[in-house]
């Protein structure tokens, strides 16, 4: 995948509501693909987006899914037209991507703590060798004036 995630590098750990031989893991029941389920974005899986009798899995409610995601996932209806397209990620796919992007961050922060440790060493050293030029001009100029 492009962004650096890869789901077959780690262990997918299944939301309960994944689909299995088109059966919802968590309420055992068969599930239409077209009607009933969604597909994350990122890991290809199907999950029960409505009618899981464990109401906490759904997507959303059911006239919701019928009326808005899906039409909006299809491009149907008053979605036909629109510019771009619909996309779900499930709740591990967002997880992982967000830690990635976390330790971009990280990582980034990191790298400009370094310059900026760098640059404030090569200041302090440029402030030391201005120091000694001072110095030596202070005390050539003594001794141009003692003479």
């Amino acid at each position: 995948m492009s962004d650096g995630m890869d789901v077959t590098t780690y262990n997918y750990i299944a939301a309960p509501n994944i689909l299995v031989n088109d059966k919802c893991s968590a309420c055992k029941t068969d599930v239409e693909r077209d009607t009933q389920s969604i597909e994350c974005w990122k890991c290809k899986n199907l999950f029960h987006a409505i009618g899981c009798t464990k109401d906490e899995y759904c997507v959303g409610a059911p006239s919701v899914f019928r009326d808005a995601l899906l039409p909006a996932l299809n491009k149907d209806k008053g979605f036909k037209n629109k510019f771009g397209t619909f996309l779900w990620i499930c709740d591990f796919c967002a997880i992982e991507k967000q830690k990635i992007d976390g330790s971009t961050v990280d990582e980034r922060v990191c790298i400009l703590d370094k310059k900026m440790e760098d640059m404030n060493t090569s200041v302090q050293n440029e402030l030391k060798e201005m120091k000694k030029l001072l110095v030596s001009l202070t005390s050539a100029s003594e001794a141009v004036n003692s003479q």
